[in-house]
């Protein structure tokens, strides 16, 4: 009976989480065109009143972005994403601000006074997925909510030792934690609890060596200072994405045919010239990874951007694999944008 409970929550986490990749990638749609309007009309506009209500609603939308991007990280656990340069003191800020609605409003609400303490270092970068990290700092913070029904007080720290990085997590009642995700990364974890004093984790991470590079992800593409006007096709089948997209290249000295899907986009393509293509991934019938694949066979020097707002995080291996060259995340500035077609189109030059 317990391991089918069990099961039924896994499936309803999992149907949640569905659910939200859902919803963030409709608000992502939403956050790119008004980000994308108000940053075209920051630079023709000089007036400073207006000026700074357009900067309060590009400010508005921007948090709203990272909003957004936090629900992404937090659903989505890629058990295969390759291992990235990580601020561990970072990580546990953001699991404060995705668990605060347990430890600070519900309880306010209750009644009961929960304290949370950090004490945090300067501490060097590990080794590591963030969103699982994150995953499991929340865990062991929401647990530790849960054994101080009361009040009490959480403490969290971190500090550098010679060759790791420790995290410490502290609560006046007791705690548990599956140790999956911190032994994937290569850490360790100590536990000492007593009857009355509660319990205090301390996990352990290696260092991340100099040598370890830079994580594979979407990068912002600098500007080339050779960059010329370049013929872009943009396929989106969201309508304000789509025009905003357009204008926003042709305002910069673009030529732009627009598709409205990625069947239209295909035949575009097949008809006419264009130095670069710019496609949205989750299109109905014909999607975003078909068009970079079809456009790869037909004419493999022409870049594909994917502009997507799944959040997806691909290696190098996997976008080669699938035709694309870069990926854009929604919602996206218009330095990003830009600095991402002059730098592809330069390379064509």
């Amino acid at each position: 009976m317990a391991a089918q409970d069990h099961l039924v929550r896994a499936d309803k986490l999992r149907a949640l989480g569905e659910m939200a990749s859902g919803v963030a990638h409709d608000f992502n749609n939403l956050l790119t065109s008004i980000i994308g309007r108000a940053q075209m009309l920051l630079q023709r506009i000089e007036e400073p009143r207006l000026r700074r209500w357009l900067q309060v609603i590009e400010r508005a939308a921007l948090d709203g972005a990272r909003t957004v991007r936090r629900l992404q990280e937090f659903t989505r656990i890629r058990r295969d994403q390759a291992f990235a340069p990580v601020d561990l003191t970072l990580v546990i800020r953001e699991a404060l601000e995705v668990s605060q609605f347990r430890w600070k409003d519900e309880a306010m609400r209750q009644g009961v006074e929960q304290r949370v303490v950090t004490s945090f270092a300067a501490v060097p970068l590990v080794s590591g997925d963030p969103a699982e990290l994150r995953e499991a700092l929340t865990n062991l913070i929401l647990n530790a909510v849960d054994a101080m029904p009361g009040g009490g007080t959480l403490t969290l720290a971190t500090r550098a030792e010679a060759d790791a990085v420790v995290v410490t997590v502290a609560d006046t009642g007791g705690l548990s934690l599956t140790f999956g995700i911190v032994s994937r990364h290569g850490g360790q974890i100590d536990v000492d609890s007593a009857p009355g004093r509660g319990t205090q984790f301390t996990l352990r991470f290696p260092i991340l060596s100099p040598a370890g590079g830079e994580a594979p992800g979407t990068a912002r593409a600098p500007v080339a200072e050779d960059a010329r006007p370049a013929r872009c096709l943009v396929a989106d089948d969201e309508e304000l994405v789509r025009e905003m997209l357009s204008d926003l290249l042709a305002q910069a000295g673009h030529a732009v045919v627009a598709a409205a899907g990625g069947a239209e986009a295909i035949e575009r393509f097949r008809a006419e010239a264009f130095d670069l293509v710019l496609t949205d991934l989750g299109m109905a019938e014909v999607n975003g990874w078909q068009v970079a694949r079809a456009c790869k066979e037909l004419r493999p020097d022409v870049p594909v951007l994917l502009v997507t707002g799944w959040g997806v995080e691909l290696s190098a291996q996997e976008l080669a694999a699938h035709g694309v060259d870069a990926v854009l995340a929604k919602p996206l500035r218009v330095d990003d944008l830009l600095g991402a077609v002059a730098s592809f189109s330069a390379k064509r030059r």
